[in-house]
């Protein structure tokens, strides 16, 4: 099996136990009930919140990853009984607008083409923005298009800066498991708790996240709001390209502004990512703000600070606002992924072999040739320094059939920015040939790759102990290299995959063998 075809496979299982049983929650057909749609010129439609006076202020507020216009709902709510007439968007790929198959058409600077579109079809020219974790990127795009449009600004847990740490869930999806983590999140099995767990991971009060704020987020994704997540995760590489151009654009506004964030935020650091935001908005330090008691989704802790924010925005006067003249002051350029960014996390490093193994006995002197199929899987679940598991497995012919299974679940590894990658583990495993039943095996193994340019060293080794009519020591060891480099895709995690020669030798029983093995790699790391 090609290892681009093994993914698949896994994706193909997680989507038949998923099934089709999954209806659409009663909660989620009552709030689509309060929502307009707009068909836009590109053939997408958008679904939105409207609330309030039509002839009141315009209060935008703009959602993010894996969220819709539902997560404003208190928010909305309460600003709407004040006077303000509230616009609510679900971004095309969430909620309930319409879910396009084509990566491209999640691009941001599309995704704000659109969202100016609905509002010149509702007669909106001016308005107050408020923008959450990637309707920040959005947002960033319709200030650089049209920044005499946005009034006002406020800027809740989102960035125009590289030093953040994506969430696990999207760096999973952008690697090798992808397609499947892709199938969990939206599948009818495990999407509902899934969601629930990383919505409530992200809150600083999980208490408050029911089985409703659960639904209208789980739904669309299971209706295909998990493909701009996948597309999000990666294309982030980018995204990131554009942060200069977004920070420029957030150093020319000139209007009212303030930044609001919930301090218990684990994807987006209020110490590294505020000061950035304070000085490109020019904003004195009491209108940089955090919550101390609230996550990343602050509006599900806190609306009600969330709407005390908003009004006391609303209240400074545009054409009163002090005009921000002159140069904007020297910014640190943004660190580059290799510079200062935390590790994203988990890693995964796999690969698929055939190797011919000549084998020599001392004792009647005879080689017989040994052909296997193999495959080797550690993953590192931690971030640079942590607990490594593993699984390999191999089947061949050696005069008659020959099997090893082991599973590796005690091990410690570290990896280090698609440079290097160690791990240690041990386990226990089965073994069986055509002249003996199944043995059980006690095996180590060190797995080790070293990325140098265009290729990386990789090298393996086991050691076991087998329990048989007599106990045995079994030993390999092998060193190749792997053609092909890495790529960014997040900062300071890399992909990469392909193909690689080596020189294995082992030796158990007074035997020795020595040969090649030829396969492919794929490792998604830190």
């Amino acid at each position: 099996m090609s290892p681009t075809r093994f993914p698949h496979v896994l994706v193909a299982l997680v989507v038949f136990i998923a099934g089709c049983a999954a209806h659409r929650p009663a909660s989620v057909e009552r709030w689509r009930t309060r929502l307009g749609s707009k068909s836009l010129r590109d053939g997408e439609r958008m679904a939105y919140l409207d609330l309030g006076p039509r002839d009141g202020e315009v209060i935008v507020l703009l959602h993010g990853l894996p969220t819709n216009a539902y997560l404003y709902h208190r928010v909305a709510a309460d600003l709407a009984k004040t006077g303000y007439r509230v616009i609510a968007p679900d971004l095309v790929g969430f909620g309930a607008s319409s879910k396009p198959v084509a990566s491209s058409a999640y691009a941001f600077g599309l995704q704000a083409d659109r969202l100016l579109e609905l509002l010149d079809s509702l007669g909106v020219a001016r308005f107050t923005f408020v923008v959450h974790d990637l309707g920040g990127l959005v947002g960033w795009e319709l200030l650089d298009k049209q920044p005499a449009r946005v009034s006002r600004l406020l800027v809740l847990n989102t960035t125009a800066y590289a030093d953040f740490r994506p969430p696990v869930q999207m760096r999973m999806m952008a690697g090798p498991m992808g397609g499947m983590m892709s199938g969990m999140m939206g599948g009818g099995t495990m999407g509902h708790s899934l969601t629930a767990t990383f919505i409530k991971d992200n809150t600083g009060s999980p208490g408050k996240v029911d089985d409703t704020l659960v639904e209208s987020f789980w739904w669309p994704l299971h209706e295909g709001a998990t493909r701009p997540m996948h597309t999000m995760a990666t294309s982030f590489a980018r995204a990131q390209a554009e942060f200069p151009r977004y920070q420029a654009a957030l150093r020319r506004f000139s209007g009212p502004a303030l930044v609001l964030w919930g301090a218990r935020d684990k994807i987006l650091r209020f110490d590294s990512i505020e000061k950035k935001f304070g000085v490109d908005l020019r904003l004195p330090p009491e209108s940089v703000r955090r919550i101390p008691d609230a996550g990343h989704f602050l509006m599900i802790d806190r609306p009600e600070i969330l709407v005390s924010t908003i009004v006391e925005l609303m209240q400074h006067a545009v054409e009163d606002a002090p005009v921000r003249d002159g140069a904007a002051p020297t910014v640190a350029a943004a660190p580059t992924p290799t510079e200062n960014a935390p590790a994203p996390g988990p890693s995964i490093r796999g690969a698929l072999d055939v190797s011919d193994r000549i084998t020599a006995s001392t004792a009647t002197r005879d080689t017989t040739h040994d052909v296997r199929a193999e495959l080797r899987m550690r993953g590192l679940l931690g971030e640079r320094l942590g607990y490594a598991v593993g699984i390999d497995a191999n089947i061949g012919s050696a005069d008659g059939l020959v099997y090893r299974a082991a599973a590796y679940p005690l091990g410690i590894g570290y990896a280090a920015r698609g440079t290097v990658s160690v791990s240690l583990t041990g386990g226990v495993g089965v073994q069986g040939g055509p002249t003996s039943s199944a043995r059980l095996e006690l095996p180590a193994a060190l797995d080790i790759a070293v990325q140098l340019g265009p290729v990386s060293a990789l090298s393996w080794g086991r050691v076991a102990w087998v329990r048989s009519s007599s106990e045995a020591l079994q030993w390999q060891a092998a060193v190749g290299l792997r053609w092909g480099g890495a790529r960014e895709y997040f900062p300071g995690a890399y992909l990469g995959a392909g193909p690689y020669l080596a020189a294995t030798m082992a030796g158990a029983d007074g035997e020795q063998s020595f040969g090649l093995v030829l396969g492919v790699d794929f490792a998604d790391g830190h």
